[in-house]
Formats: C-alpha cells, sequence, structure tokens
C-alpha cells in the first residue's frame, strides 16, 4: 500500500471522528493552548503559557502520553514532526536528530546535537531512551540552547519531567497494557503525603516484557527475541514553609535484551551480488546469526532541585548524579558468511566462528550542579534577570575486547585459531564549566526585548591503549567559548503575537579518527590534511528564526508557524568508506606505503539548513479536538572538503604523490547534510460522546507521515520512500478519568517500509598465515531496519486520589 492511500485512510478516519453526535468536553492536548487547556512550559525556566514563549517549543503532556498508548521513549518522535530517535541494537548507540542535523555516534565525540534533561538536569541520551513510566510532561524546544540550560546544543533539547508528589491528598494509579506482539506492560504509582503541605513521597514504577525487535533468526530457531525491563522512582517534597521547597528523586532501571541484527539477501537490492543462500526478504523479519546480541544496563539516577524565595527574587538549585553500566556480546559473523562447514574450535573457550565476537563494557558517571538566581518581581517594574553558573563531570570507562580468527592456510577451509582477545581500553574525563545570564525588558503592555550570553570552559581528558600492541597515551583538549541568545516579541491584541529570535551554538569535535585511522593499519601520518583530521575541531553555528502564534474562534482555533535558518562551521559529518595511503613509519618512500580503506571518519565541513514548522489545534465542538504538527528542514554541506578516492578497486599508489607526503586525496562536494526526510507530519484526533451517567466512549487516532528521504551519501541502496503510519484507540472510560478500558491497533495497515539498508553485505574478518595478511570475506546478506508491525493491543487504566 503507498503512501498516499495510507493517508487518504488515515484522513477519513480521522474525519470520521469528527461527525456530530453527542456532547462531551475533550480538552486538547497537542502541546498547544486552548482556553480550557492552557499548557505551560518551562523553557524560559519559568512557568509560561506556551503562546506566550518566544520560540518553537513542542509539548507532549501525560495525557497525551497515556491516550496513545506511548511507553518507549522513542514513540515521542511520532507526535514531533522532525525528530528522529534511534536507540540502536547494542547498549551505547542511541542517537537524536532534530531540523535537519544528525549526529553520527561514530564522529560525534560523544557530543550530541540535542541535549537531554531529566528534572532539568543533564542526562544521557542512552538513559532516557527506555521504557516510560509516571511522566508529568515532556518538552521539544528546537533551535540552539543552552544560554538558559546545561550544556550548548544546536539543534534543541528535550526536557523530561517526572510526576511530583502532591502535598495534600493521597492517590495513584496503575495502567497495565498486552498485545498481541506477547508485550506485556504494567506501570503504576501511589502518592502519599506523609505530613500534608510539608512533606510527601510518591513512589512509581516500570514492568514490562517485550519480544524487542521482532526479529527471530533462521540459523537460531530456538532463541527468541526479547527484552525485560524493570525500574521504580522514589520522588519526595519538602516545603517547611511558603518560600523554600526540596525536591529529590532517586531512580533505577535495569533492562537486558537478546536480540539478532535483521537481514534481507544482498542481491535483491543489488543485482551485481550472486543469487545465493536461504532467499530473505525485508519483510520476512529475519536474521541469519548463529548467536544474538545479548546487552544488559543499569541506570540510577538522583536529582536534587532546591527554591528558596525571598524579597522579590529567587535561588535555584539543581543538582544531579547518574551512573551508567552496561555490557554486551556483540557476534561479529551477522551475515553467517562462515556456514556450517566452519563448526568453530571447540577449545577456544567455546567460541566458535558463528558466534565469536566482541565484548563492550562501559561504566559511566556524570555530575551536575547548576546554581542560579532570578527574578520573580520586576526589577523596576520592568526587568526580569537570570544569572548563574553551571558544572557538569562526565567520566567513562571503556572496555572493548574483540577476537579475530587466525587461518594456516589458503584457500578456506583451513585449520584455525582464535588470536588471543585484542582489549582496548578507553577511559575519558570531561569538565565543562560555565557562567551564564539572561536579562529581559518588558516595554509597555506588548512588547518584551530579551538577551542572553553563557561563557563555557571545557576540558577533556581521554587515552586509547590497545592493550599488547599500541598505547596512544593521554591528551588533554582545552577550549573555551562564548554563546549568546537575543530574542524580541511583540503582542498586538489576545489572538496574535509575534518574535524574531537569534543565538549561537558550540559543540566539542570528534575525537574518534586517529583511532579508527590506526585500526585500518596507519602507523603514521605524514599528510597534514589526514592529520588535520585526527585534531578536534569545535563545530560553531548562528540560528536565525522568526514566528507567529494565533488563536482564533474564540480561542477554538490555534495556529503556530516558525521559520528558521542555520549557518554551521565545521558540521561534523561522516564520510563513507574511502581509500588512504598507509603510511608504516620506517622511512618515506613507496616501499613504505599500501593502500588501505577506511570509514566513518569523522569530517568538519561547512553547512546550512532552512526550515519551516508548523503546529495546530482545532474544537469544532465540545466533544472534538484535532491537532497537528508539521515541519520541513533541508540540510545542506556547502562546498565541503572531504576525503574521496576513484571508484571501484583501491586505487594505485601512483595516485598519491606519497614522495612529498600526500597520503589523501580530497573532493568538493555540496550534498545533503543528514539523512532524515526533510518533511514529516503528524495528526491527532479524539471523539467522545456520554454513553450513560458518568460514562463515556470514545475513538482517538494518530498519524505520523514522513516525506521520502535519502540515508547516506555513497550509498545507493537505502533511500526510503514517504509513508504513513496510522494508529486508531476505542473504549470507555470514566467522567472523572479514574479509569479507562481503551482498545488499539498501532500501523493499522501494517506497513512495512525498509528504514535503513546497508550500503554493503555484512562481512566476516579474519588473518591468513604465514603472512599475517588480514581478509575479508562478504556474506549473501545485508542489514536493513524495518517500521515496527502492526500490533493489537488492550489497555486498562485505573486512578484515584490525586492520581
Amino acid at each position: 500500500m503507498n503512501a498516499l492511500r495510507v493517508i487518504v485512510l488515515g484522513s477519513t478516519s480521522l474525519f470520521a471522528l469528527s461527525t456530530p453526535a453527542l456532547a462531551q468536553d475533550v480538552s486538547a492536548d497537542a502541546g498547544v493552548a486552548t482556553a480550557e487547556n492552557v499548557i505551560i512550559v518551562e523553557a524560559r525556566r519559568r512557568g509560561e503559557n506556551l503562546q506566550d514563549v518566544p520560540l518553537t517549543v513542542n509539548a507532549v503532556t501525560s495525557e497525551t502520553l497515556e491516550k496513545l498508548n506511548i511507553r518507549n521513549f522513542t514513540e515521542v518522535a511520532s507526535v514531533v514532526p522532525g525528530l528522529a530517535l534511534e536507540p540502536g541494537l547494542g547498549t551505547v548507540s542511541s542517537s537524536a536528530s532534530l531540523r535537519g542535523v544528525a549526529v553520527d555516534t561514530n564522529t560525534s565525540g560523544g557530543n550530541p546535537t540535542v541535549e537531554f534533561y531529566m528534572n532539568d538536569a543533564p542526562i544521557g541520551i542512552n538513559t532516557v531512551l527506555q521504557s516510560m513510566y509516571d511522566i508529568g510532561q515532556i518538552e521539544v524546544l528546537r533551535g540552539p540552547q543552552g544560554t538558559l540550560r546545561g550544556r550548548a546544543s544546536p539543534s534543541g533539547s528535550i526536557t523530561v519531567t517526572s510526576r511530583r508528589p502532591d502535598m495534600q491528598d493521597w492517590g495513584g494509579y496503575v495502567m497495565g497494557t498486552v498485545t498481541d506482539l506477547d508485550t506485556v506492560n504494567v506501570n503504576g504509582a501511589i502518592n502519599m503525603p506523609i505530613d500534608p503541605g510539608v512533606f510527601a513521597l510518591r513512589v512509581a514504577g516500570v514492568f514490562e516484557d517485550t519480544e524487542a525487535n521482532r526479529v527471530r533468526s533462521i540459523n537460531a530457531p530456538e532463541i527468541e527475541p526479547k527484552s525485560e525491563t524493570r525500574a521504580f522512582r522514589v520522588s519526595a517534597r519538602f516545603t517547611p514553609d511558603s518560600n523554600l521547597e526540596i525536591d529529590g528523586s532517586y531512580s533505577r532501571l535495569e533492562r537486558d535484551s537478546t536480540l539478532f541484527d535483521q537481514v534481507e539477501s544482498a542481491y535483491l537490492a543489488d543485482s551485481g551480488r550472486p543469487v545465493a543462500g536461504t532467499e530473505i526478504t525485508a519483510d520476512d523479519r529475519f536474521a541469519v546469526m548463529n548467536a544474538p546480541r545479548d546487552n544488559h544496563a543499569t541506570y540510577d539516577v538522583i536529582n536534587l532541585q532546591a527554591r528558596w524565595s525571598f524579597s522579590g527574587h529567587r535561588l535555584d538549585y539543581v543538582g544531579s548524579h547518574v551512573k551508567a553500566f552496561s555490557t554486551s556480546h556483540e557476534p561479529s559473523d551477522k551475515g553467517d558468511f562462515w556456514g556450517p562447514s566452519f563448526p568453530g574450535d571447540p577449545a577456544a573457550s567455546g567460541d566458535n566462528l558463528q558466534n565469536y565476537g566482541s565484548t563492550p563494557r562501559t561504566e559511566s558517571w556524570q555530575d551536575s550542579h547548576e546554581l542560579r538566581l532570578s527574578s520573580e518581581e520586576r526589577v523596576a517594574g520592568m526587568f526580569d534577570y537570570v544569572v548563574g553558573g553551571f558544572i557538569n563531570k562526565a567520566r567513562a570507562d571503556v572496555n572493548f575486547t574483540s577476537r579475530t580468527p587466525l587461518f594456516f592456510a589458503a584457500p578456506l577451509p583451513a585449520t584455525f585459531v582464535f588470536v588471543n582477545p585484542i582489549t582496548t581500553l578507553r577511559p575519558g574525563r570531561a569538565l565543562e564549566q560555565a557562567v551564564f545570564g539572561n536579562i529581559t525588558a518588558h516595554i509597555g503592555q506588548g512588547t518584551e526585548i530579551s538577551g542572553g550570553a553563557r561563557h563555557i570552559w571545557y576540558k577533556d581528558t581521554s587515552s586509547t591503549n590497545i592493550v599488547g600492541i599500541r598505547d596512544f597515551g593521554s591528551s588533554t583538549l582545552k577550549h573555551r567559548a562564548w554563546i549568546w541568545t537575543a530574542s524580541v516579541k511583540h503582542r498586538f491584541n489576545e489572538n496574535l503575537m509575534a518574535y524574531a529570535t537569534a543565538g549561537s551554538s558550540w559543540r566539542v569535535g570528534v575525537d574518534t579518527s586517529a583511532i579508527i585511522l590506526f585500526g585500518a593499519g596507519n602507523n603514521g601520518i605524514t599528510d597534514p590534511n589526514l592529520l588535520a583530521l585526527t585534531i578536534p575541531t569545535p563545530e560553531k553555528s548562528k540560528s536565525y528564526e522568526i514566528g507567529v502564534r494565533t488563536n482564533w474562534l474564540d480561542d477554538r482555533l490555534t495556529v503556530n508557524v516558525s521559520a528558521f535558518h542555520q549557518d554551521f562551521d565545521n558540521y561534523l559529518t561522516s564520510i563513507g568508506s574511502t581509500f588512504f595511503a598507509a603510511y608504516d613509519g620506517s622511512g618515506n618512500t613507496a616501499a613504505d606505503y599500501s593502500v588501505k580503506t577506511v570509514s566513518s571518519l569523522g569530517v568538519p565541513v561547512p553547512a546550512k539548513v532552512d526550515g519551516v514548522e508548523a503546529e495546530f489545534a482545532f474544537r469544532p465542538s465540545g466533544n472534538f479536538n484535532l491537532s497537528g504538527n508539521v515541519a520541513y528542514a533541508r540540510g545542506r554541506i556547502k562546498n565541503g572538503s572531504i576525503p574521496c578516492s576513484p571508484a571501484g578497486n583501491p586505487p594505485p599508489l601512483s595516485s598519491w604523490d606519497v614522495a612529498n607526503g600526500q597520503q589523501l586525496l580530497f573532493c568538493t562536494v555540496n550534498q545533503r547534510a543528514s539523512k532524515l526526510a526533510p518533511f514529516s507530519a503528524s495528526l491527532q484526533a479524539e471523539y467522545a460522546r456520554e454513553i450513560f451517567d458518568g460514562k463515556e466512549a470514545f475513538l482517538r487516532g494518530l498519524m505520523t507521515y514522513k516525506g521520502k528521504s535519502q540515508n547516506e551519501q555513497a550509498n545507493l541502496f537505502d533511500d526510503v520512500k514517504d509513508y504513513a503510519l496510522v494508529n486508531l484507540f476505542a473504549g470507555v472510560r470514566a467522567a472523572d478519568g479514574s479509569w479507562e478500558l481503551t482498545g488499539f491497533v498501532k500501523n493499522v495497515t501494517n506497513e512495512k517500509i525498509v528504514l535503513s539498508r546497508e550500503a554493503t553485505p555484512f562481512t566476516a574478518s579474519f588473518l591468513l598465515l604465514p603472512t599475517f595478511t588480514s581478509g575479508t570475506g562478504f556474506s549473501n546478506y545485508r542489514g536493513v531496519t524495518m517500521t515496527a508491525p502492526r500490533e493489537f493491543g488492550l489497555t486498562f487504566r485505573y486512578a484515584f486520589g490525586s492520581r
């Protein structure tokens, strides 16, 4: 079914909800304000009506999460167009992209384009992209951030606020979901005012079992893909008097997963590949791995917030401690290159050619502290201000162990052993300190001018030691940077506000290129252009945005539109495979060089992004609401200089002037800067009517549309066509919200869209004696990812008291 048909079906389904029949006051919860349901956001570190904020903010309320059965944080992207959240198959490979700018985890140096915050404190993306429970609100702030909150981020930031204890009333809820895909999710909370008005506790938790990515292996049919999540949170609130408030929480999440990498037969996308092996299409959702990935991760998070009001001012402290631990086993032969003819060496610690691989182990800690002073009452009746300081300490210890088979003869098959495990140790420490300030002038009744700045001191110390092979030693990078923001807004009347903003951002450069180059066999660098790629270059950007916020039809219709432009210097991009002349370090003649191939080098290039974003909420009657979001962003690399080489086989050494140290060829390119679909949209609707005293029936829907896109620039097989997904919900509930029973279908039309496709088939690497030369075997299968399959489910929610 093509995307047009799905859009028509989705639009018809949503339009059907609007058939006038019964009366029921259903509040809109699409993240924009209406007269009956004003959305309050903390985008500028104080509570404001969303319609008064001079920047683009998408607010996803707790009601939206519950009504649309959004159980995992990655599903938030379904209601926020232009946002991409990718959890990855491992434990540390998650990424987020927004506003036409994609981040590659191999080239970002661990510094994302989108920053995450939990209860106002910075938190890593791997900790966030998990099962959700007891969430109060999620705010997606688009555009450069950092002058008022945490760390600088060029594309935006996402804040997550957990529900806080109610100081007066006991209450709680329990919510359970079961689906036909063997998913069980139970979450709930209980609120306890221990000393009403003074001290209260809230305890919440989640229990979830799923089929992970729902991909099964034809070579290990007895192993079921699965994911198990167990988590809880204890929150406390203490208000000894009206001027002091202290909030604290401790949460722990533990997740175990077993899953396979999905494949399809390589020749299906590339007719040049031989027809071989069992034919597997993407629709089959199959893998060929003989052993699965096994992942284990735990996250412990402590948050503390304190607010003291005095003499028209407020002093705030926000602190957090995050500890994360993860370990996994990733088999190397994902494409079953070795097949059943190579059962392996049973004496090699139980390894064989079907299950050998790598075992990454990561332990990290992050501590942040922020102290800020702000006005609660306008100074001189005109000014608001915020000043403060921020410290963020991060530490990560990475232990990566891999094994490689060594063959005694060629051609294969031949007797082999496993090379002793190669362990790479990569500890890192980062310290970021900043001072910031912002002042806002209120001129008359409708005009506001605001400006702010942040000065950043950044220090990063890291080392890499490939045990027994090479110790790269320790290196320390220090940077200082300024970022700024400015805005002006004017409210013409209660129904129309216009604004213009400008701002800058800064991001630490890539620190992995040197390791990637050495892994390809480069023991020396004589080319200054190649050497420049190994030295991190900070990224800088400037952004400009204009927008309007409007209310119509007695506040029953809200329409907001914005447009933006962003320029990047040293935008961090990742290149595909390229060839270079690897120098062995013993001399400087052609005999000392060999041609190597390498991929995922981080390259700084100039780039720009232009885009438009819009949202609306419409209540034609008290029992029906309709809302939607649209985003368009076009990111381009403009006159970027990137490594390149002739297509096809590795070029001869004569392609480089190695006598004068040249090891790399460069090309000037003008190409897209992101694999994100330029255009995306979402549409929500709900209709409800009273069926008998105190009981309501309802029907709601969500349609998510993604325009066509291209993934990797050099990949000829991974273009994605446009598509739309429709989710429908129907059920009954109590008018007072105390209980709700919902049946749902996600991906109603069972759209099967390939979202990514590897440029080349999966490979298996090995060494050959007596030369110890490396070899690469290409399998018959390439990796793919798909949209989630159709899912039927049932959810019941019961709440009491303060809930």
